[in-house]
C-alpha cells in the first residue's frame, strides 16, 4: 500500500472517525428539525360511523330506529408568532453544534493521518535500516572469506579471522533485530489501520520513489 491508500482506508474503517462522523449526521438533522419548527404546525383528521337500534338522530332530535350515519372532519393550524426567540435560538444553537461537529472531525482525520505518517516512515526506516544491516554482512562476510585465505596461506595471524567472524555474529543479531522491527513497525501500522486478519497477514508498504 502507498501513503495515500493507508490515509484513505483509515477515514473509512476507523471507528473513531466512524463515530465523529455519526456526530456529524446527528447534528445535520438537528439543524434539520430546528428550522422546521418555525413553520406552522398542521393537523387534521375525519371520522365517520353508524349508530343502530333506537337512538337520537342529531338532526331531528327524534327517536330513530333506522341506521344513523354521523361523520365529522377537523383541521386546525396553530404559528408561535413569539415565544422569546427560543426556536430561533435553538436554530443558531443547532447550527453552532453542527460546525463544532464538523471541527471535532476534521481534528480527528488530521490526528489519524499524522499516526498513519509517523507509522508508515517507521516501516521505511525500519526496512532501510535492514537493508544497510544485510548490505554490511555481506561486506563482512567478504572479509571473513579473504581474511581465511590469508590465513592459510601464513600471512595472517588466525587472530584476526577471529575478530572478523565475531563481529559478523554480532552484524548477523542485528540483522534479527532488524527484522523483528520491520515486523513489528508493519503489525502496528495494520492495527492502526485496523485491518482484517485475512489482509493484514500480507500486508506491505510501498516504497515512495524519491527521485
Amino acid at each position: 500500500w502507498d501513503l495515500q491508500k493507508g490515509i484513505d482506508y483509515a477515514y473509512q474503517n476507523n471507528v473513531t472517525v466512524q463515530q465523529s462522523a455519526l456526530n456529524v449526521q446527528r447534528s445535520e438533522i438537528g439543524v434539520k428539525q430546528n428550522r422546521l419548527g418555525l413553520l406552522p404546525n398542521l393537523n387534521g383528521g375525519a371520522t365517520y360511523g353508524f349508530n343502530f337500534g333506537q337512538r337520537i338522530d342529531p338532526f331531528t332530535n327524534q327517536f330513530a330506529t333506522e341506521r344513523v350515519a354521523t361523520g365529522n372532519i377537523f383541521l386546525g393550524s396553530s404559528l408561535d408568532v413569539f415565544n422569546g426567540f427560543t426556536k430561533v435560538n435553538n436554530v443558531k444553537n443547532s447550527q453552532q453544534n453542527l460546525l463544532a461537529s464538523q471541527y471535532d472531525l476534521e481534528s480527528i482525520k488530521n490526528d489519524i493521518s499524522l499516526q498513519v505518517c509517523l507509522a508508515y516512515l517507521r516501516v521505511l526506516q525500519n526496512k532501510e535500516s535492514l537493508a544497510v544491516s544485510q548490505n554490511q554482512i555481506d561486506i563482512t562476510q567478504q572479509q571473513v572469506d579473504r581474511m581465511g585465505k590469508l590465513v592459510e596461506a601464513g600471512q595472517m595471524p588466525r587472530g584476526t579471522l577471529f575478530d572478523l567472524e565475531s563481529q559478523l555474529a554480532q552484524e548477523q543479531l542485528k540483522l534479527v533485530t532488524a527484522q523483528n522491527s520491520v515486523s513489528l513497525a508493519l503489525l502496528s501500522l495494520t492495527q492502526l489501520l485496523q485491518l482484517e486478519p485475512e489482509e493484514a497477514r500480507n500486508f506491505d508498504i510501498e516504497k515512495p520513489d524519491l527521485t
